[in-house]
């Protein structure tokens, strides 16, 4: 199984605080028109965030066959809910992995809701 290491970057203009929740998933993309697949993920609990700052998290996920597309997206709760509310960081864009060799740092920018 690849392991990769995701650099999710925190914005600028982000208060200091506390999230409750920081998830990472890995997700299969590759149909038109469907929703995308889990594949993996890893929940982080009670992560200080502060602005230009970065949270790094390894994450082993199946090993892609050539035609698929791996993306990655990330969901910062305050709060801890699942449910996404004003406040939250996400990925608002397409990031997909590269195929590429073990622990290749993969950039994850996060905007806030």
């Amino acid at each position: 199984m690849p392991k990769r290491h995701f650099c999710i970057a925190l914005p600028q203009g982000l208060d200091a605080s506390v999230a409750k929740s920081v998830l990472l998933e890995v997700r299969e993309a590759s149909l038109a028109d469907a929703p995308s697949t889990l594949l993996a993920s890893k929940k982080l609990s009670d992560i200080n965030l502060l602005p230009n700052e970065t949270i790094e998290i390894d994450l082993e996920y199946p090993s892609p066959e050539s035609q698929q597309t791996l993306i990655v997206r990330v969901h910062i709760s305050k709060e801890g809910s699942e449910k996404i509310k004003t406040g939250d960081l996400l990925t608002t864009s397409f990031i997909q992995i590269p195929a590429a060799s073990d622990n290749e740092v993969v950039d994850v920018p996060v905007s806030i809701i």
